[in-house]
């Protein structure tokens, strides 16, 4: 299979963007300089995290018709400003002197120059040939109105090049609602993204998807029965613990609905009856399919596809054991896909082979944000460990009681005090775990004092 060419990101340069105020830069490219396959925000509420993958969803080129009726180009390509100054503006609050720029890698060179020109047609910027363009894509505070992306060959600018055509960015939200709406409705998400704006957006009806691919598998319509068995095998694939069966059949209520059912741990359950984790989870994984279906009709399987997809809080209403795993089974259904997501839960972390982690930390005094990168695998890490060194939490992986008792104790150590000792002992001994290895050692400690 030849798979199409690519473009991922290999960066993103910003500053002074909503809460983040200093000047960031966010690597993606791993040792080899090839693009990372998984980045993972990790943070505090509050620390920009969400802000950065809307940063990544605005690079989005919008391909547009050209309004110079005498162009000979149909054409021009431009970041739509509706990201920025339309109905999101609110998203970025941005500041004076404000930029985002992405920097991307091209699965092949370019040939002529790249070139990005303001509306009014003045040469606004231009990059020789390479596989990887920095600093150019993006929106800054000091050029206003829409820019045109296009080729520059031999000084002839060529508006719609190719490679813009691939900068396509899938996004998803925390709010990860099944729609109820006719699949025939007007989609007003023509980026792919907006659910990550607004909490308003609903993603798409997957049960209408799978019923109108089982009327036209029995119509006889080419390429049906394929996408519905893969669609099915997606469904019943580990990335949805306990789902094993699809079946498709009619209500028996007087309205004779049809209807999609699947079988959940030895139950036959309305694919809208599953528990919220399951339903938030299928709701963006079946858009995605739906979008790589449409735009790769030419794969033997669109899903392998190579795509960008962002998706906020990962592990949101996800079980331990299903965060552990998740990031397994997306690699799996989806191999050539960059994902840039956010997380609160260490487990992510712990589960990923190799992953670019991006960590946003809040300096309390001043107020700003801080960034730390490491890339590699953490498979061998505790959760304990991760959340200490990794996630900012130092001894707060404890509970204060138990904090607050370790430092009686300790104290009473210190100043060979054995009643004080002895009294946070015995509070500790009743809170610890059962198998608790840290009791024996308090003991020991203990023993060392002499009762008065």
């Amino acid at each position: 299979m030849i798979m199409p060419e690519t473009i991922f990101f290999s960066g993103l340069h910003l500053k002074n963007i909503k809460g983040l105020n200093a000047d960031y830069f966010l690597n993606l490219k791993d040792d080899d300089g090839n693009p990372v396959r998984w980045t993972v925000l990790l943070g505090n509420n509050n620390t920009g995290k969400t802000t950065l993958l809307r940063c990544f969803a605005s690079m989005q080129v919008k391909k547009e018709r050209n309004e110079n009726t005498n162009s000979k180009y149909k054409y021009n390509h431009s970041i739509p400003n509706e990201f920025l100054f339309k109905d999101y503006h609110s998203q970025f609050k941005v500041h004076e002197n404000y930029f985002v720029k992405a920097n991307l890698l091209l699965s092949e060179a370019v040939e002529g120059k790249i070139v990005a020109y303001k509306r009014d047609g003045n040469n606004f910027k231009m990059t020789e040939s390479r596989k990887e363009l920095h600093d150019f894509f993006g929106f800054e505070g000091n050029v206003h109105g829409s820019v045109s992306y296009g080729y520059e060959v031999d000084n002839v600018y060529v508006p719609t090049p190719k490679l813009f055509d691939l900068l396509k960015v899938y996004g998803y939200g925390t709010s990860r609602r099944i729609s109820d709406l006719a699949l025939s409705s007007k989609d007003d998400d023509e980026y792919g993204v907006i659910s990550l704006f607004s909490d308003k957006k609903d993603l798409l009806n997957i049960e209408e998807w799978l019923l109108q691919l089982d009327y036209a598998k029995k119509n006889g319509v080419k390429g049906a029965e394929d996408i519905l068995d893969k669609i099915i095998n997606l469904i019943t694939s580990e990335i949805l613990p306990g789902l094993t069966e699809v079946k498709f059949l009619i209500s028996k209520d007087s309205n004779f609905k049809p209807q999609v059912e699947v079988l959940s741990n030895n139950t036959w359950v309305h694919i809208n009856d599953l528990g919220y984790g399951y339903q938030a989870t299928m709701a963006w994984l079946a858009d995605l399919a739906k979008r790589m279906f449409d735009r790769y009709p030419e794969l033997e399987n669109p899903l392998h596809g190579p795509a960008i997809v962002l998706v906020d809080e990962i592990d949101l209403h996800l079980h331990p054991e299903w965060q552990r795993k998740i990031i397994k089974y997306l690699s799996d259904l989806f191999p050539n896909t960059q994902f840039i997501v956010t997380a609160h839960s260490p487990l992510i972390v712990q589960s990923a082979e190799n992953v670019n982690l991006i960590m946003l930390e809040k300096d309390e005094e001043t107020g700003s944000i801080n960034v730390r990168q490491q890339f590699g695998s953490f498979q061998g890490w505790t959760v304990e460990e991760i959340l200490r060194e990794l996630m900012d939490m130092g001894e707060k992986t404890r509970s204060d009681r138990f904090l607050n008792l370790l430092e009686k104790f300790e104290k009473g150590l210190l100043e060979e005090d054995y009643d004080q000792a002895k009294a946070a002992y015995d509070e500790l001994d009743k809170i610890l775990h059962p198998a608790s290895s840290q009791r024996k050692l308090l003991s020991i400690q203990l023993s060392s004092l002499v009762p008065a």
